[in-house]
């Protein structure tokens, strides 16, 4: 039996090329997952998040504001808003969402943690009719990537119906209003009593 070496070398060639070419097509898949990878994580990096919710003054629950956050590591571009369901007119102080500033006007730069509070309505009197409304309103804005985005929040004010604050308050920014109001009316005590 003769041993042809150019036979096996060929043999050796041909087998060692497939593997480089498997090799380097799996290579190439796996470096395109990673760029692809590599390019939703920067994506998701500079994404812009608008956040819109009530929120209870902390010194008093019965007054409710509604905030508009941007809560996403990135910049949200040419925001505006589009409000379908409004609150009603109920009285001075409490204007229809879609007549005040930001939900007006928009905003053509809203940076990172960006936060604006708006008064929205107090809620001791006609507590029903209030508290059934809903507001409905759309955020649209642009990443840096010029990727739309239009996010719908329902907000309910139900969601609040039956806040209370505590006493003693819950942080320590309202226990040191209490404790100056204490202070305060301590002081108004002993003047009282002095000029008697």
């Amino acid at each position: 039996m003769v041993i042809d070496i150019a036979f096996i070398r060929d043999l050796a060639n041909l087998t060692l090329t497939l593997v480089l070419t498997v090799a380097t097509v799996y290579l190439a898949l796996y470096t395109y997952r990673l760029v692809k990878e590599a390019r939703v994580a920067r994506k998701a990096s500079l994404q812009p998040s608008i956040s819109i919710h009530l929120e209870p003054a902390e010194t008093d629950p019965t007054l409710l504001f509604i905030v508009v956050r941007n809560i996403g590591p990135g910049i949200a571009y040419n925001l505006t808003f589009n409000i379908t369901q409004d609150i009603g007119d109920y009285e001075i102080g409490a204007i229809k969402i879609s007549l005040r500033g930001l939900f007006k006007d928009g905003m053509k730069f809203c940076p990172p943690g960006y936060s604006k509070k708006y008064f929205l309505m107090e809620t001791t009197q006609k507590q029903e009719n209030k508290f059934s409304e809903e507001l409905v309103i759309s955020a649209n804005y642009s990443s840096v990537f010029k990727d739309q985005t239009e996010e719908i929040f329902h907000i309910s004010l139900k969601e609040q119906w039956m806040s209370s604050s505590i006493k003693p308050a819950d942080t320590y920014m309202g226990r040191i209003a209490e404790h100056l109001k204490d202070i305060r009316d301590i002081i108004e005590r002993n003047l009282q009593s002095n000029q008697i």
